[in-house]
C-alpha cells in the first residue's frame, strides 16, 4: 500500500488533488473508492509477483477492505506521528538502551513504514494542524 501511495499521481487522488483546476463533468472524476480498487489491484499483483507461496496472497482485497485497512495504517501513523511531535521518548529504558534499541526501533515498531509515511504526509494540514 505504501508503494502505491508514494506514486504522487496517486497520492494526488487520495488527497482529492487530482482534478484541482480542471474543469470535470459531472460524474467523470476519480473518486476515492475507486482509487482504493486500484490499490487493492495493485498491492494483490505486487505480492503475487513477490511471494505467490504464502497462501494469504491468494485473496484479492475489495475496495472496502483496502480503504479500511489503508484507514487504519494511516490512524496508526498519525497516532504514531503525535507521540512523536511530542518527544515523549516512547518509554525508552536504560535497560533498552543498553541492548542498543534506539527510539526509531520503536518508532517503526509501533507503525512500519513510518518514515515513508511521514514523508509523503508530514505537510498535510490534518497531520501538521497550521498554528
Amino acid at each position: 500500500m505504501i508503494r502505491w501511495m508514494e506514486k504522487p499521481s496517486n497520492r494526488a487522488i487520495y488527497l482529492g488533488e487530482s482534478t484541482a483546476g480542471n474543469g470535470m463533468a459531472h460524474g467523470t472524476g476519480v473518486t476515492k473508492l475507486s482509487d482504493f480498487a486500484s490499490m487493492a489491484e495493485y498491492v494483490h499483483n505486487y505480492r503475487m509477483k513477490n511471494d505467490p507461496a504464502d497462501p494469504r496472497h491468494t485473496s484479492k482485497w475489495d475496495k472496502k477492505t483496502c480503504q479500511s485497512r489503508w484507514n487504519s495504517r494511516f490512524r496508526r501513523y498519525k497516532a504514531t506521528r503525535g507521540r512523536v511531535m511530542k518527544q515523549t521518548g516512547f518509554g525508552i529504558t536504560q535497560e533498552m538502551m543498553m541492548r542498543d534499541f534506539q527510539v526509531e526501533d520503536l518508532i517503526e515498531k509501533a507503525c512500519p513504514f513510518y518514515e515513508r509515511m511521514d514523508a509523503m504526509f508530514w505537510e498535510q494540514a490534518n497531520i501538521k494542524p497550521v498554528s
